[in-house]
Protein backbone atom coordinates (compact mmCIF):
# COMPACT_ATOMS: atom_id res chain seq x y z
CA UNK A 1 0.00 0.00 0.00
CA UNK A 2 1.51 3.27 -1.08
CA UNK A 3 1.77 5.90 1.65
CA UNK A 4 3.54 8.46 -0.49
CA UNK A 5 1.92 11.88 -0.27
CA UNK A 6 4.19 13.79 -2.62
CA UNK A 7 7.39 13.24 -4.56
CA UNK A 8 9.33 14.46 -7.55
CA UNK A 9 6.95 16.04 -10.01
CA UNK A 10 8.98 14.90 -13.00
CA UNK A 11 8.58 16.13 -16.56
CA UNK A 12 5.11 17.09 -17.68
CA UNK A 13 3.64 15.93 -21.01
CA UNK A 14 3.57 19.56 -22.12
CA UNK A 15 7.35 19.88 -21.99
CA UNK A 16 9.10 19.89 -25.36
CA UNK A 17 12.62 20.56 -24.07
CA UNK A 18 15.17 17.98 -25.24
CA UNK A 19 16.95 15.79 -22.70
CA UNK A 20 20.68 15.27 -22.96
CA UNK A 21 23.31 13.11 -21.23
CA UNK A 22 23.90 12.40 -18.40
CA UNK A 23 20.13 11.91 -18.40
CA UNK A 24 20.58 8.66 -20.30
CA UNK A 25 18.12 6.50 -18.42
CA UNK A 26 14.61 7.87 -18.90
CA UNK A 27 11.50 5.93 -17.99
CA UNK A 28 8.09 7.49 -18.40
CA UNK A 29 5.12 5.76 -16.77
CA UNK A 30 7.11 4.52 -13.81
CA UNK A 31 4.21 3.85 -11.49
CA UNK A 32 1.89 2.17 -13.98
CA UNK A 33 2.21 -1.14 -12.14
CA UNK A 34 -0.04 -0.14 -9.27
CA UNK A 35 -3.00 -0.19 -11.67
CA UNK A 36 -2.56 -3.85 -12.54
CA UNK A 37 -3.50 -5.25 -9.14
CA UNK A 38 -5.91 -8.14 -9.36
CA UNK A 39 -8.39 -6.71 -6.84
CA UNK A 40 -11.99 -7.75 -7.46
CA UNK A 41 -14.52 -4.95 -7.73
CA UNK A 42 -17.69 -5.99 -5.90
CA UNK A 43 -19.99 -3.92 -8.08
CA UNK A 44 -18.75 -5.01 -11.51
CA UNK A 45 -17.01 -8.27 -10.69
CA UNK A 46 -13.99 -7.08 -12.68
CA UNK A 47 -10.39 -6.68 -11.60
CA UNK A 48 -8.67 -3.29 -11.69
CA UNK A 49 -6.71 -4.47 -14.73
CA UNK A 50 -9.88 -5.46 -16.60
CA UNK A 51 -11.60 -2.17 -15.80
CA UNK A 52 -8.57 -0.25 -17.06
CA UNK A 53 -8.53 -2.20 -20.33
CA UNK A 54 -12.21 -1.37 -20.87
CA UNK A 55 -11.22 2.31 -21.04
CA UNK A 56 -8.53 1.70 -23.64
CA UNK A 57 -8.33 1.03 -27.35
CA UNK A 58 -5.43 -0.51 -29.25
CA UNK A 59 -3.80 2.87 -29.89
CA UNK A 60 -3.94 3.72 -26.19
CA UNK A 61 -2.32 0.41 -25.29
CA UNK A 62 0.39 0.89 -27.91
CA UNK A 63 1.10 4.41 -26.67
CA UNK A 64 1.35 3.23 -23.05
CA UNK A 65 3.92 0.63 -24.04
CA UNK A 66 5.96 3.19 -25.99
CA UNK A 67 5.93 5.71 -23.14
CA UNK A 68 7.07 3.06 -20.67
CA UNK A 69 10.15 2.43 -22.80
CA UNK A 70 11.10 6.11 -22.66
CA UNK A 71 10.84 9.19 -24.81
CA UNK A 72 13.34 9.98 -27.60
CA UNK A 73 16.02 12.63 -27.11
CA UNK A 74 14.44 15.03 -29.57
CA UNK A 75 13.29 18.67 -29.33
CA UNK A 76 9.68 17.47 -29.90
CA UNK A 77 9.65 13.86 -28.64
CA UNK A 78 5.87 13.49 -28.68
CA UNK A 79 5.81 14.35 -32.37
CA UNK A 80 8.33 11.59 -33.06
CA UNK A 81 6.28 9.11 -31.02
CA UNK A 82 3.07 10.10 -32.78
CA UNK A 83 4.49 9.46 -36.25
CA UNK A 84 5.14 5.82 -35.34
CA UNK A 85 1.52 5.15 -34.36
CA UNK A 86 -0.41 7.54 -36.59
CA UNK A 87 -1.06 10.32 -34.08
CA UNK A 88 -0.27 14.02 -34.09
CA UNK A 89 1.94 15.56 -31.42
CA UNK A 90 -1.13 17.19 -29.85
CA UNK A 91 -2.98 13.86 -29.74
CA UNK A 92 -0.06 12.14 -27.99
CA UNK A 93 0.16 14.89 -25.37
CA UNK A 94 -3.60 14.85 -24.80
CA UNK A 95 -3.70 11.07 -24.47
CA UNK A 96 -0.75 11.05 -22.07
CA UNK A 97 -2.49 13.70 -19.97
CA UNK A 98 -5.81 11.84 -20.06
CA UNK A 99 -4.16 8.64 -18.81
CA UNK A 100 -3.28 10.51 -15.63
CA UNK A 101 -6.60 12.37 -15.34
CA UNK A 102 -8.55 9.12 -15.71
CA UNK A 103 -6.49 7.29 -13.09
CA UNK A 104 -4.98 4.85 -15.58
CA UNK A 105 -1.48 6.14 -14.81
CA UNK A 106 -0.28 7.64 -11.55
CA UNK A 107 2.85 9.45 -12.65
CA UNK A 108 4.59 10.63 -15.80
CA UNK A 109 8.18 11.75 -15.41
CA UNK A 110 11.83 11.09 -15.97
CA UNK A 111 13.97 8.74 -13.91
CA UNK A 112 17.63 9.68 -13.97
CA UNK A 113 20.82 7.77 -13.18
CA UNK A 114 21.36 9.55 -9.88
CA UNK A 115 25.04 8.70 -9.56
CA UNK A 116 25.82 10.48 -12.87
CA UNK A 117 24.43 13.66 -11.34
CA UNK A 118 26.38 13.37 -8.11
CA UNK A 119 23.49 11.88 -6.14
CA UNK A 120 23.26 8.75 -4.02
CA UNK A 121 20.23 6.73 -3.02
CA UNK A 122 19.43 4.01 -0.53
CA UNK A 123 16.56 1.79 0.49
CA UNK A 124 15.26 2.45 4.00
CA UNK A 125 12.90 0.64 6.35
CA UNK A 126 11.41 1.16 9.78
CA UNK A 127 9.03 -0.89 11.92
CA UNK A 128 6.21 1.30 13.21
CA UNK A 129 3.13 0.35 15.27
CA UNK A 130 -0.10 0.53 13.26
CA UNK A 131 -1.40 3.40 15.32
CA UNK A 132 1.58 5.61 14.40
CA UNK A 133 2.07 4.48 10.79
CA UNK A 134 -0.12 6.97 8.92
CA UNK A 135 1.11 9.91 11.00
CA UNK A 136 4.80 9.17 10.53
CA UNK A 137 4.43 8.30 6.84
CA UNK A 138 2.73 11.68 6.36
CA UNK A 139 5.59 13.36 8.23
CA UNK A 140 8.36 12.01 6.00
CA UNK A 141 6.75 11.63 2.58
CA UNK A 142 6.76 15.37 1.67
CA UNK A 143 10.57 15.23 1.62
CA UNK A 144 11.54 15.72 -2.07
CA UNK A 145 14.14 12.94 -1.88
CA UNK A 146 11.74 10.24 -0.70
CA UNK A 147 10.05 8.00 -3.25
CA UNK A 148 8.32 4.62 -3.18
CA UNK A 149 7.02 5.01 0.36
CA UNK A 150 5.05 1.82 1.02
CA UNK A 151 3.51 -0.17 3.82
CA UNK A 152 4.47 -3.87 3.84
CA UNK A 153 2.61 -6.66 5.58
CA UNK A 154 5.66 -7.70 7.54
CA UNK A 155 8.35 -6.29 9.81
CA UNK A 156 9.71 -3.73 9.12
CA UNK A 157 6.42 -2.45 7.75
CA UNK A 158 7.34 0.95 6.25
CA UNK A 159 9.80 1.07 3.32
CA UNK A 160 10.99 3.95 1.16
CA UNK A 161 13.84 5.07 -1.09
CA UNK A 162 15.89 8.15 -0.19
CA UNK A 163 17.89 10.09 -2.78
CA UNK A 164 20.08 13.15 -2.14
CA UNK A 165 23.37 14.72 -3.25
CA UNK A 166 26.03 12.21 -2.24
CA UNK A 167 27.68 14.53 0.27
CA UNK A 168 24.30 15.33 1.89
CA UNK A 169 22.75 11.87 2.06
CA UNK A 170 23.95 11.05 5.58
CA UNK A 171 22.64 14.35 6.96
CA UNK A 172 19.30 13.91 5.19
CA UNK A 173 18.93 10.41 6.61
CA UNK A 174 19.75 11.72 10.07
CA UNK A 175 16.93 14.26 9.71
CA UNK A 176 14.48 11.57 8.61
CA UNK A 177 15.60 9.39 11.51
CA UNK A 178 14.71 12.17 13.96
CA UNK A 179 11.24 12.46 12.46
CA UNK A 180 10.72 8.72 12.93
CA UNK A 181 12.05 8.60 16.52
CA UNK A 182 11.82 6.63 18.73
CA UNK A 183 11.54 3.99 15.99
CA UNK A 184 14.87 2.91 14.50
CA UNK A 185 15.59 3.56 10.84
CA UNK A 186 17.38 0.76 8.96
CA UNK A 187 19.41 1.68 5.87
CA UNK A 188 20.12 -0.71 2.99
CA UNK A 189 22.44 0.87 0.37
CA UNK A 190 22.60 -0.95 -2.97
CA UNK A 191 25.77 -2.93 -3.61
CA UNK A 192 24.81 -4.34 -7.00
CA UNK A 193 22.10 -3.55 -9.56
CA UNK A 194 20.09 -6.52 -10.81
CA UNK A 195 17.17 -4.72 -12.48
CA UNK A 196 16.92 -1.19 -13.86
CA UNK A 197 13.37 -1.13 -15.21
CA UNK A 198 10.03 -2.86 -15.68
CA UNK A 199 7.92 -2.95 -18.85
CA UNK A 200 4.27 -3.89 -18.27
CA UNK A 201 2.23 -5.34 -21.14
CA UNK A 202 -1.14 -3.61 -21.30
Amino acid sequence: RSLLRTGYAGASPESHAPLRPPYDKVSSFACLGSYFKAIADKASGKTESEKMKDKMNNTDAELLLILQKGIPFEPRPFSVIGKDIGLSEEQVIEKASSFIRNGMVRRFGAIFEANYLGYSSTLCAVDIPKGDLERLAAAISPHPGITHCYERNDRPNLWFTMTAPAEELSAELAGISKLLAPFELSIFPARRTFKIGVLLDV
